[in-house]
């Protein structure tokens, strides 16, 4: 067995938890599971035979925003297709990149399985520029992207799951009862404070949401770069609080007459059986949004493990587990005793290692 391991399982502890590395156990953690599922000799992700669904068998859309320092992307949009059931579910795949992403995009594309390549439209890509968005993108830039019409429109179906960057976990597919909702996303620990305002718990973290298209076409800004890019930039101006506080606001103008709309408000406790960032609260969300850094110590050490086993399980109907043994694994390099999240880790080697010695027939 190949005697290498990433720096993080190593024995020099000197930069876990140190002054010039600050992370907490959470982020620790999730740089493990990162590690083992793209381990270099077993390439599980590369591996995994895992499409989208073509353009005409789509019922929803990801819309995968990726920047040239998202890294760790590719694993996790093709975990994301995984656990999701994308391709039996209808979920075809957008990627929205910018220009300093296009090696990414290439990584991302050259992982699918020959299958899904050749279906030619599985995947689009979109790239920032060519939507006359500035380059390279600032932060307000984003926001404003993703408060516009021109950006939903990317969507061929009403059902968007929107995510971005490489700190998102998708760990289940959707709900049926999830699919009648205006917008989902993590709701705010801040929001729960007396001063902030009412508009607050109709909304929630955009960093993996799902949003209603002709929601977001009835409610964004018409203005479109491509277009009159003054135009856009004066509407973006205008914008006080991020694109999913924007989102907020307009839910909460809906009131609780929709006029027979299919926009229904969802409420706090929906939106966190959906998605967990800062709010510990549901064992099976469908996903997670810097879950590891917000919620990343003590007790929630192991919480965080134990949301992020599902994921992995997935790619257990896609052939990740068919031809591996529990002697040949990076799961048995993983040090016995971890100084830093040591329980935790462990927890979550141990529960991969188990499910790696399954037959295939029960493997995911």
């Amino acid at each position: 067995m190949a005697t290498h391991l990433p720096a993080l399982l190593s024995n020099d502890r000197s930069e876990i938890g140190s002054d010039t590395v600050r992370m907490t156990l959470g982020q620790v953690i999730f740089r493990t599971f990162l590690d083992l599922l793209d381990y270099p000799s077993l390439e599980p992700i590369k591996r995994a035979d895992v499409c989208p669904a073509s353009l005409s068998e789509a019922k929803g859309t990801i819309l995968w925003w990726l920047s040239g320092r998202d890294t760790k992307a590719p694993l996790l949009i093709k975990l994301a297709l995984a656990a999701i059931d994308a391709e039996r579910a209808g979920w075809t795949l957008v990627v929205v990149y910018s220009d300093d992403a296009e090696s990414l995009v290439n990584v991302l594309i050259e992982s699918l399985p020959t299958r899904c390549r050749s279906l030619g439209d599985a995947i689009t890509t979109v790239s920032l520029s060519s939507l006359h968005v500035p380059q390279p993108p600032t932060l307000e830039d984003h926001n404003c992207v993703q408060f516009s019409q021109f950006y939903y429109e990317l969507s061929t179906t009403e059902h968007i799951i929107v995510a971005g960057g490489d700190d998102v976990v998708v760990r289940r597919p959707l709900l049926q009862s999830e699919y009648t909702y205006a917008f989902m996303g993590a709701p705010w620990a801040w929001c729960a404070r007396r001063e902030y305002p009412d508009w607050c718990k109709f909304g929630g973290n955009g960093g993996f949401s799902y949003r209603s298209k002709s929601f977001t076409i009835r409610h964004g800004f018409e203005a479109n770069p491509k277009n009159n890019l003054t135009a856009w930039k004066a509407a973006c101006e205008t914008m006080s609080v991020h694109d999913d506080s924007m989102w907020a606001q307009e839910l909460a103008k809906l009131g609780n007459d929709t006029n027979g709309s299919r926009w229904k408000r969802a409420e706090p406790e929906i939106q966190a059986e959906f998605s967990v960032e800062t709010v510990r609260h549901s064992n099976n969300p469908c996903g997670m949004h810097k879950t590891w850094k917000y919620l990343g110590n003590g007790m929630d050490s192991t919480y965080i493990s134990q949301l992020l086993v599902a994921p992995a399980f997935a790619l257990g109907k896609f052939g990740y587990f068919r031809n591996i043994s529990t002697s040949d694994t990076a799961l048995n390099a993983i040090p016995k005793n971890i100084r830093w999240g040591g329980s935790s880790k462990e927890y979550l080697a141990a529960r991969l290692r188990a499910r790696a010695a399954m037959p295939t027939s029960t493997a995911g």
